[in-house]
């Protein structure tokens, strides 16, 4: 059985760097891109969530990729009520690669003009970085963040060892700071181009096994020992949020 015929809820924040709407389910949100503002953007995440959850949906994992990997683990260090995390090509360092992007004599433009227009190949503007933006960015404390994260909190992180955008010393970072942490890397550039299959094989299979195991521990934490019969057993309730999952509780349990 997939997933989805589970009933499961997921909420993918599949963005490069782009604002999470201010008004979530507002059609006139134009969720254009914006520079920092990490912290925004989980209570941006925090009120999808929200709204799912008046929705008597559950969400049981969150995913990010590069900016949307940094916003799904604040939002794991903040809010500490999503147990499955998935963290693609997220940043570690927010500070590293700033000059490149913005230019060695950043600081100066941007006090002296309180922006710095960032233009793409053909000379358009792609984006525009406010003080305020960048001062956001510069405090973003990704390891301190990242010590918050609860230890039942799962977490994924995947990155590609030919990235071109976040060195895969980023996810080593964070596999050395985040409690309950795998990592996963791929022969792939920051786009996955050529590696989309792997990724997302890699993605569900964690998720799956993350899912199967809140499962069994919800069951162990709820199993009832009957002296009379000298056996376990298991509530109604916790044995039909078990069969979707197929799980076998003779032998998932051992």
């Amino acid at each position: 059985m997939s997933i989805a015929a589970a009933g499961v809820c997921f909420l993918f924040t599949l963005f490069h760097s782009c604002d999470l709407f201010r008004d979530p389910f507002s059609r006139e949100s134009e969720g254009s891109f914006q520079y920092g503002n990490y912290y925004r953007e989980a209570d941006d995440l925090r009120a999808v969530i929200q709204h799912f959850s008046g929705e008597n949906r559950v969400v049981s994992a969150i995913l990010g990729h590069r900016k949307g990997g940094i916003v799904v683990l604040l939002y794991a260090s903040k809010y500490q009520d999503i147990h499955i995390v998935v963290n693609v090509s997220g940043r570690y360092d927010l500070k590293r690669g700033i000059a490149e992007r913005l230019g060695e004599d950043f600081m100066e433009i941007i006090k002296k003009d309180g922006h710095i227009d960032v233009k793409n190949k053909t000379g358009g503007v792609e984006y525009r970085v406010t003080e305020e933006a960048l001062m956001d960015s510069l405090r973003t404390d990704m390891h301190e963040a990242c010590l918050k994260i609860d230890k039942e909190c799962l977490v994924l992180t995947v990155h590609g060892s030919a990235d071109e955008i976040n060195s895969v010393e980023d996810a080593l970072e964070f596999a050395k700071v985040i409690p309950n942490h795998q990592l996963h890397i791929i022969g792939a550039n920051h786009g996955y181009t050529s590696h989309q299959t792997e990724l997302a094989s890699t993605v569900v299979k964690f998720i799956k096994s993350a899912l199967v195991q809140d499962k069994v521990e919800a069951v162990n934490t709820n199993l009832k020992f009957s002296p009379a019969t000298n056996e376990i057993q298991v509530t109604a309730e916790i044995y039909q949020q078990c069969k979707p999952l197929q799980l076998d509780l003779a032998s998932d349990l051992i």
